[in-house]
């Protein structure tokens, strides 16, 4: 009977209380005999061991579900002795996956150092090597982030910051099917590589474009004619226009945009008629993965070269679960 009941407050309780005794009839094997009892409390072994709570928080994290598995994290860390360390830096990596996940670099830069700080000192001392396969993936991730934060800064060449992008735009369709943010971020990307080739190449803001860079007497007066705001007096360039001035410029990806302007055109315009633009229409599945082969081929990569976060998997972690 107490089995059973332990079995079935497993999740409501942190701990359990009894009445023992090291005195019993029956030769020790009956009950406690009168006047030696003994109030003994344990904490829930299912606390202590935390299979439950480590294979949520690696079932939420796998599925991008940052927050919740960082929740369940630190409510497993404050339960159990034995793995509070790793379950902190859970915590620590699945917010920082989180602030990675909305843009906000910098800040997943710094979580994602303390959770491979942790790993690092858990590796030093584990023998399956778990955690020091963490660190590695961890070390790829923080290299990264350290170039994207370079790029937004304006140092560098932007590639990972387009490729970083594309891999959200992934995770949007993945997650919860959400094509019509995937889509917006695919058009995002192709918007940002025009965007960045013409700062980096050619100190061309393209959102406010200083003609007197602009060498070509024609091609200037065109510019001033057709993308001067009326509002602010800035020249400003659309995403047609950009890379239109990219390949006047002779700059090989204008040039292969304009040599694919049918196809890009017909499917940033997929972007434009979509709910989250100016249109009605819901983007479909295999328009999305149709616009991702054309934006990876358009930049020259491929989804092996897109950044990934470190990977969690339960079987991993057995040895640490029974160990």
């Amino acid at each position: 009977m107490a089995a059973a009941m332990a079995l079935a407050l497993h999740d409501r309780v942190s701990n359990y209380s009894y009445v023992g005794g090291r005195s019993r009839d029956k030769d020790g094997l009956g009950v406690v005999q009168n006047g030696h009892e003994e109030i003994i409390t344990v904490q829930n072994p299912w606390d202590v061991l935390a299979v439950k709570a480590l294979r949520n928080c690696i079932l939420l994290y796998r599925n991008h579900h940052f927050l919740p598995a960082a929740e369940e994290a630190k409510e497993a860390a404050s339960k159990t002795n034995r793995l509070a360390s790793l379950f902190t830096a859970l915590a620590d990596l699945a917010v920082g996956c989180y602030a990675w996940d909305t843009f906000r670099h910098k800040e997943a830069k710094q979580r994602l150092n303390k959770a491979r700080a942790a790993f690092d000192k858990m590796a030093c001392v584990e023998s399956c090597g778990i955690f020091g396969k963490v660190v590695s993936e961890l070390d790829d991730c923080i290299f990264f982030l350290d170039t994207v934060c370079l790029q937004l800064e304006g140092k560098g060449g932007g590639e990972n910051l387009i490729k970083d992008i594309i891999a959200n735009a992934i995770r949007r369709a993945d997650d919860g099917y959400h094509y019509d943010d995937a889509v917006s971020r695919l058009y995002s990307a192709i918007e940002k590589a025009a965007k960045v080739r013409l700062q980096v190449q050619y100190g061309i803001n393209n959102g406010d474009v200083d003609l007197s860079r602009i060498l070509d007497e024609q091609l200037r007066g065109e510019l001033e004619q057709q993308c001067r705001d009326a509002r602010d007096g800035r020249v400003k360039l659309p995403l047609h226009k950009s890379y239109s001035l990219l390949s006047q410029l002779g700059d090989p990806l204008g040039q292969k945009y304009v040599e694919n302007s049918e196809t890009l055109h017909n499917l940033l315009n997929v972007r434009n008629d979509s709910l989250l633009a100016h249109g009605f229409k819901p983007v479909k599945q295999e328009t999305f993965e149709t616009m991702l082969a054309v934006t990876l081929d358009f930049i020259g990569a491929g989804r092996a070269d897109l950044p990934r976060f470190p990977e969690l998997r339960e079987d991993r972690f057995e040895t640490l679960l029974w160990g």
